[in-house]
């Protein structure tokens, strides 16, 4: 099938020190007919513990896409942008050396895949 992806992913963190905490931030991007699960274990030795979970998800709206092409940028670019925005976050806490990687392989994985 074209356009299919399937995702099956997740996060353990173990907490074994007292005063530790964490969050653990999840983004991802899927195209066509694609299938997506996490899973996370949190495990903490500590009965005033504070677990919260979020989840939400979207779809890029027509009315971004055409945000952009009405000034004259293709729906490529506006996808790419759109998506750089949403994972810049993750992006910006990577080592410098792998930002052209990240790129590169962002343009990849973009290319014949919308539309």
């Amino acid at each position: 099938m074209n356009n299919y992806q399937q995702a099956d992913t997740g996060t353990k963190m173990i907490h074994k020190g007292k005063n530790t905490r964490s969050r653990i931030i999840s983004k991802v991007i899927s195209a066509g007919h694609s299938r997506n699960c996490y899973r996370v274990l949190v495990q903490v030795k500590n009965p005033t513990t504070q677990i919260k979970h979020e989840a939400s998800t979207s779809k890029i709206g027509e009315d971004q896409l055409f945000y952009f092409q009405q000034r004259g940028i293709e729906y490529e670019k506006a996808m790419a942008t759109m998506i750089s925005r949403f994972c810049r976050d993750v992006f910006n806490e990577l080592p410098d050396e792998f930002g052209f990687e990240v790129n590169q392989l962002m343009s990849l994985m973009l290319e014949g895949s919308v539309g």
